[in-house]
C-alpha cells in the first residue's frame, strides 16, 4: 500500500500540469502555488518513504544488536529517546525545508505556455501604461523605477491595445528612453536611472515555462503588474507545448498501475480466508 503511495500524487500532479498546459491561453501562478504542487507530488515519499526508511533502520540496528555487532550504537541505540529524537528531527527536516523553499519562491511568479521572447515586450509595455519607468540591465534584468502620478484615464489596457499595438512582436514596443520620466535624463549615452525594483525572466524552453525573480521594494509593483499580465493573457494565444502530451501519459500510465496493484494488494490479506 506505501508503494500506491508513491505513485497516486504523481499521477494526480502530471494530469494537472497537462491540463494546464493545454490551455487556451498562458497561465499565471504565485511561485508558491506552483511549488506546493512539486511538494504534493512529492508527499508521499515524504509522509510515507522517510518513516518506513527510519523504520527499518530501527528493525537492522535491533538485529545487529542480537548479533552483537552494532558497534557504537550498541549503547545509543538502547535509549528510547534517541529515536524519537530522529523522528522529530526528520518531521522538522520535512516541514522546515518545505517552508523554507516555499518561503524563497515568495518573490516568483511563473508562467505557463509562453516563451521569453513574447513576454518580455508584453511586460515593458505593461510597464509603460502602468507609468513605471523602466531600463533592461546589463545582466539581463528589467528595472522599474517609482511610479509617477499622473492623469491615467486615457490609458488602455494590455489586453484592449495587443492586436492594435502588437507589443509581443517586439517591434512596436516602447524604447526604455521614451518611457523614463523627464526627470530621468541620459548622461553619455547611458540612463541615469533609480530604480527601487527589478525583475528577471528565466526561461524553460521545453516546457514553455518561465518564471519571474522579483527583486528590490516590489510590493507596490508586482500585484498592478501581475494583474494586467492576466487581463493580457486571456487575449493571448499559447505557444506549443509538445511535453503535455507526456505529461498526460504519465499520469494516464501511473493511474492504470494503481488501478491493477491495488485489487492485488487489498485482496492479499484476504487469502488465507478464501
Amino acid at each position: 500500500m506505501i508503494f500506491l503511495a508513491f505513485l497516486i500524487p504523481p499521477a494526480i500532479y502530471f494530469f494537472i500540469l497537462g491540463l494546464r498546459n493545454r490551455r487556451r491561453h498562458p497561465v499565471l501562478r504565485s511561485g508558491i502555488t506552483d511549488f506546493a504542487g512539486v511538494l504534493f507530488a512529492a508527499s508521499g515519499f515524504l509522509v510515507l518513504g522517510g518513516p518506513l526508511i527510519l523504520e527499518r533502520i530501527y528493525e537492522r540496528v535491533r538485529i545487529l544488536q542480537l548479533l552483537g555487532r552494532a558497534g557504537w550504537l550498541e549503547g545509543v541505540a538502547d535509549s528510547w529517546y534517541f529515536w524519537v529524537s530522529l523522528w522529530i528531527l526528520y518531521w522538522v527536516a520535512v516541514f522546515g525545508g518545505a517552508y523554507y523553499l516555499a518561503w524563497r519562491r515568495r518573490n516568483q511568479t511563473s508562467i505557463y505556455n509562453l516563451r521569453a521572447e513574447r513576454l518580455e515586450p508584453l511586460l515593458c509595455h505593461i510597464l509603460g501604461r502602468l507609468e513605471l519607468g523602466w531600463l533592461r540591465a546589463d545582466d539581463g534584468r528589467i528595472l522599474i523605477g517609482t511610479r509617477e502620478a499622473g492623469n491615467t484615464e486615457g490609458s488602455h489596457k494590455a489586453s484592449d491595445v495587443l492586436l492594435a499595438e502588437n507589443p509581443l512582436a517586439g517591434s512596436q514596443a516602447t524604447p526604455a528612453s521614451e518611457q523614463l520620466p523627464a526627470a530621468q535624463i541620459l548622461i553619455a549615452g547611458k540612463a541615469a536611472f533609480q530604480s527601487t525594483a527589478g525583475v528577471r525572466i528565466d526561461s524553460f524552453p521545453a516546457l514553455r515555462h518561465l518564471t519571474l525573480h522579483w527583486h528590490g521594494a516590489y510590493d507596490r509593483v508586482r500585484p498592478a503588474v501581475e494583474a494586467e499580465l492576466a487581463d493580457a493573457f486571456t487575449v493571448i494565444p499559447p505557444d506549443d507545448n509538445p511535453p503535455t502530451a507526456w505529461f498526460l501519459r504519465l499520469s494516464l500510465g501511473r493511474s492504470f498501475l494503481v488501478s491493477f496493484l491495488l485489487p492485488l494488494l487489498t485482496g492479499r490479506p484476504l487469502r488465507p480466508f478464501w
